[in-house]
C-alpha cells in the first residue's frame, strides 16, 4: 500500500475495496471506538466515512478503477494514519477473513482472537461501563 499526498488527502493503493467485509471487521477489532458508514459501490467508487465519536473523522473514497483511495481527515486524532496502520497489520497477519476470529469473555478480561483461542493474534475489549 503505496500513501502520497493528493489535494490535502492522501492516496492509498488498495487491493481489496470490492470485498470489504473481511477488512471492515479487522478495523473495527482493531479501533473498537471508531464507527464507519460504508456507502454502496457506485459510479465514483465506494466512500467510507469514519469517527470517534469525540472530535475526528475520517472519509475514504475509492476511484472508480479501486486503484485508489482518497482520504480526507479532520480534528486531533489522525484516524487516516491508524486505520491505514491496522489495514496494513491485518494484510501482514494474511488477510485473515471475518469467520476465522471468535471472542473469549471470562470474569477479569474479554478478547477477540483469530485462528485459535488460546495461540491466535489477541485484541483486547475493554469491559463495558457498568451501572
Amino acid at each position: 500500500m503505496g500513501l502520497q499526498d493528493v489535494s490535502g488527502g492522501i492516496c492509498v493503493t488498495s487491493s481489496n475495496s470490492r470485498r470489504p467485509n473481511n477488512v471492515l471487521w479487522a478495523l473495527r477489532v482493531a479501533l473498537p471506538d471508531v464507527r464507519y458508514t460504508v456507502t454502496p459501490p457506485g459510479p465514483d467508487g465506494t466512500t467510507v466515512r469514519a469517527h470517534d465519536g469525540a472530535a475526528s473523522w475520517v472519509t475514504l473514497t475509492t476511484t472508480r478503477d479501486d486503484d485508489h483511495v482518497l482520504v480526507r481527515e479532520g480534528g486531533p486524532r489522525r484516524l487516516a494514519a491508524e486505520l491505514l496502520a491496522a489495514w496494513d497489520r491485518w494484510i501482514d497477519d494474511g488477510r485473515i477473513r471475518l469467520y476465522d476470529h471468535g471472542m473469549t469473555v471470562t470474569p477479569n478480561e474479554q478478547y477477540v482472537w483469530a485462528g485459535d483461542p488460546d495461540t491466535g493474534r489477541r485484541w483486547s475489549i475493554p469491559h463495558p461501563t457498568r451501572t
